[in-house]
């Protein structure tokens, strides 16, 4: 029989690609926030009890997280109840993924190729980054969570009015200039190589509680745009044909000059872990996904793409 998960936000950016990539790999148990609110702690304890017992739960479910809403103290405590209504119940499941964040470290000062060991260093300023902190510094007193702290991650799903690589292959799509609040240095990881991280820490015995998740690519967001806007690619398994991701050039507005803080990290412990693990290069990703949204351009909305709230 398929080992039994317990997934939280199926319905979102990361919780739809576990769910697609494998659907059929394991039987998923994957409520709706109107069928299960995570922050009522009875209704969470019933639901594990009915199920009697889950080999796994990935928590992926959150609250904010992004500029299009307020990072409120509210919003860090709405986030806490759903994950410690879940930590709580762990009689009723083997193991745990949780899913961290960079911002763990303290995203307020640069974070240059940053360590799992400089963990509580430095306590977050910002509501966000205080939850996930505190979340961090409570899987380290447990044996069956695992903390896989994320730093930049795109792929399909996610919410292209609010995430840079999206937004930028969706304006190329549509014929607008690619818009960068400012410069920065990110560690971005393709959503299928993140799954099959999942996977792995599902199927073996980790050695440590936390680890850092990235692919260790240093690479600023105006590269990305333009690789975007100018690098050839082959388009032979694409279903738009073009020797150019775009088309043709368009512009590349900056709005403030230099480098805002850098978000990346140090994944010697990951990649000890993984072995001969094989991360997607970042040419190949995005590629990849541009011919999604390019199958769906007729979808795609100028309207949509006016207000940048991304970095």
């Amino acid at each position: 029989m398929k080992p039994k998960i317990f997934l939280t936000g199926a319905g979102g950016f990361l919780g739809r690609n576990i769910l697609e990539e494998l659907g059929n790999k394991y039987r998923f148990v994957a409520p709706s926030h109107k069928q299960l609110d995570l922050t009522n702690s009875s209704a969470v304890e019933n639901f594990f009890g009915k199920n009697k017992y889950f080999d796994y739960v990935i928590h992926t479910a959150i609250v904010g997280g992004n500029r299009k809403i307020p990072n409120t103290a509210e919003i860090a405590t709405t986030n806490l109840k759903m994950f410690f209504n879940v930590a709580r119940c762990d009689k009723y499941f083997g193991k745990m993924i949780h899913l961290g964040s960079g911002i763990e470290y303290g995203k307020e000062r640069p974070l240059k190729k940053v360590k799992e060991v400089d963990f509580d260093k430095f306590v977050p300023k910002d509501n966000f980054g205080f939850y996930k902190y505190l979340c961090g510094k409570y899987v380290e007193t447990t044996d069956n969570i695992i903390n896989l702290r994320l730093f930049g991650i795109f792929g399909k799903y996610e919410d292209a009015t609010i995430r840079f690589i999206s937004n930028a292959i969706c304006k190329s799509i549509l014929g607008m200039p690619i818009t960068v609040h400012q410069n920065v240095y990110f560690d971005y990881l393709y959503t299928p190589d993140f799954v099959k991280i999942v996977d792995y820490f599902l199927n073996h015995k980790a050695k440590y509680r936390s680890y850092n998740v990235g692919s260790e690519k240093r690479i600023g967001l105006k590269t990305i745009a333009d690789k975007i806007n100018k690098k050839s690619f082959s388009a032979n398994k694409q279903s738009f044909s073009a020797n150019r991701i775009s088309r043709k050039k368009l512009p590349i507005v900056i709005s403030l000059k230099g480098f805002s803080n850098e978000y990346t990290c140090d994944i010697k412990r990951l990649k000890a872990e993984l072995g001969s693990f094989k991360f997607t290069d970042i040419d190949s990703a995005i590629e990849e996904l541009y011919g999604w949204y390019y199958a769906q351009k007729g979808r795609l909305r100028k309207k949509d793409f006016l207000d940048d709230h991304f970095n």
